[in-house]
């Protein structure tokens, strides 16, 4: 006589699960991004008035004197010395 095996199907495991959440979070995703891409309904986007930068007076950028004002270095190494 021969033998019949019965073939058994595997069992979802939990990396089924976390095919199931991704999947469901990605059509959630696609769902969202179509509603704000549905929000703007063929309007075209507003501009900005931006003013244009003027190059300043001297070529370029204003620098102080070495340290703080007045000229001395910084670090207090000027000091009142007589």
């Amino acid at each position: 006589m021969a033998k019949t095996y019965v073939e058994t199907q595997p069992r979802s495991d939990a990396y089924t699960g976390i095919l199931i959440v991704s999947l469901v979070t990605l059509l959630i995703g696609c769902l969202l991004l179509f509603l704000d891409y549905n929000q703007y309904s063929g309007a075209s986007p507003t501009t900005v008035n931006v003013p244009t930068l003027r190059p300043s007076e001297g070529g370029g950028p204003k620098t102080p004197a070495s340290g703080p004002a007045g000229g001395a270095p910084a670090g207090g190494a000027a000091k009142d010395a007589k």
